[in-house]
């Protein structure tokens, strides 16, 4: 059992990593637990947490840092930050999208890091994302909001708003007919889709 509550999971074929309040955890497939951030300055609470580009990332109140798959003490572990050209706080979800990892944040819209550094995806500077609220579903990427819409991004990159009368979405799945599902702060929707206002 890990300590603390538990706020993200990443699986991978190898394990998972559990981002929790008292630490980011990796657990193989026999059950053995490592504590991933030992390093001083990077220990503490996690919300998010996925494995991409051969480490696991994890985002919490002060950004989003990246840790190597070892979990030696001194092995590299970094905070994303402005020399990689993110600007960001509050890494609250996190994707791993092929080439890039995408960062949802509260406040400071959603990001992609990829080999170029980090930027912000185009129209959505200004979305707040739940915990977790990142996902690719039907092909598509499915972005939460805090107090605002949630967003659908297509194959083209264009931004499109998902009107929804509950006040936050924090999740997506698809349902049996093959709509998307929203998790929201009123329960389950399905989801309708209109243009993305300018933010």
């Amino acid at each position: 059992v890990l300590p603390g509550a538990t706020h993200g999971l990443a699986v991978a074929p190898d394990g998972l990593a559990a981002a929790t309040s008292a630490g980011l955890f990796a657990v193989d497939l026999d059950g053995q637990v490592r504590r991933l951030d030992t390093e001083p300055g990077l220990e503490g609470a996690w919300m998010s947490v996925a494995f991409h580009g051969g480490g696991v990332w994890a985002g919490n109140m002060e950004g989003v840092a990246r840790f190597p798959m070892s979990g030696a003490a001194g092995g590299g572990a970094a905070w994303l930050g402005t020399s990689d050209g993110f600007t960001a706080s509050w890494g609250t979800a996190l994707l791993s999208d092929g080439d890039r990892l995408l960062v949802g944040t509260y406040a400071d819209g959603v990001w992609a890091v990829d080999a170029e550094g980090a930027h912000v995806l185009p129209g959505l500077g200004g979305q707040w994302v739940p915990p977790n609220a990142l996902a690719r579903v039907n092909g598509e990427l499915w972005i939460g909001g805090l107090g605002m819409n949630p967003v659908v991004v297509g194959p083209d990159g264009t931004p499109l708003q998902v009107p929804t009368p509950a006040r936050d979405v924090n999740g997506f799945a698809v349902g049996a007919d093959g709509h998307v599902v929203m998790f929201t702060s009123d329960g389950l929707a399905t989801a309708r889709r209109a243009p993305v206002a300018s933010r």
